[in-house]
């Protein structure tokens, strides 16, 4: 008697051989936000007029085989990091506010902009994977990248024009100090395709964009939220934080 065949799913199959075995993918790790149980999620058909809160432990699906998610896991080491520095850069900037001083000891976090940026892109393809919703124009199954946004996450080509990752910041801006996870897609609702994704972490505010070019703002999106009024920054490469008119610490964004 022949073995049942398993049917292996995986969103990288256009990028080479899959692996045999099926993996259960973290659509966000909880493990990359220490503290945090749950993310906001907005902007799918199960929550267009109001934010859901999910648990990260249960967002997992059958998305990605064995081998194509651990090649994918130096991302989610760099994720990690990239957080991590973001969250202590929160907890000194709440620290140093208490403080009646204005001359500080200026410290730099440095953050992998390349990996952060694919990391972006993988978790945007995961949390719209299973949707009705296209990641690219002219593609034919919903859900699922074209080759070169497959190529893009592994590494193997990079964002063309100005796609990818944008800081969006607003002068004077304050950095929330909750632990606060979110996450909600741009979509062209007239053709269901995926244009990019904001995800905010602790206040830090990241747009992933699909589209070569956009506008310098985003007063074209509706219900925009905390992103009302910021400017998009491409591969921004530092935030420079001032406390009581003294600098106080630098987050960069390395590129190479």
């Amino acid at each position: 008697m022949s073995e049942k065949s398993v049917i292996v799913r995986c969103w990288a199959s256009a990028l080479d051989e899959c692996s045999q075995d099926q993996s259960r993918e973290h659509l966000i790790s909880a493990s990359l936000f220490p503290g945090a149980k749950a993310i906001s999620v907005s902007g799918f058909p199960w929550c267009k007029s109001e934010t859901r809160m999910i648990g990260l432990a249960n967002l997992t699906s059958k998305i990605l085989c064995t081998k194509h998610n651990s090649l994918l896991s130096p991302l989610d080491v760099a994720a990690g990091n990239a957080f991590r520095k973001l969250n202590e850069s929160a907890i000194l900037s709440n620290k140093r506010l208490s403080i009646q001083s204005s001359k500080f000891k200026v410290r730099h976090f440095h953050l992998d902009g390349l990996k952060l940026e694919r990391w972006l892109l993988k978790t945007l393809i995961n949390l719209c994977n299973n949707t009705e919703y296209f990641l690219e124009p002219n593609l034919k199954i919903p859900g699922i990248p074209s080759q070169h946004q497959t190529q893009i996450c592994f590494g193997k080509a990079p964002f063309l024009g100005k796609s990818g990752l944008y800081l969006t910041t607003r002068q004077g801006a304050e950095i929330d100090s909750r632990t606060e996870i979110g996450f909600s897609p741009i979509i062209e609702e007239k053709e269901k395709i995926v244009v990019g994704g904001f995800f905010n972490f602790r206040g830090f505010l990241f747009f992933l964009s699909l589209m070569e070019e956009i506008p310098n703002n985003f007063d074209w999106i509706n219900s925009l939220g905390p992103w009302s009024g910021t400017q998009p920054s491409w591969h921004f490469n530092k935030m420079t934080f001032v406390i009581n008119n003294a600098r106080s610490h630098f987050v960069h964004f390395d590129w190479k």
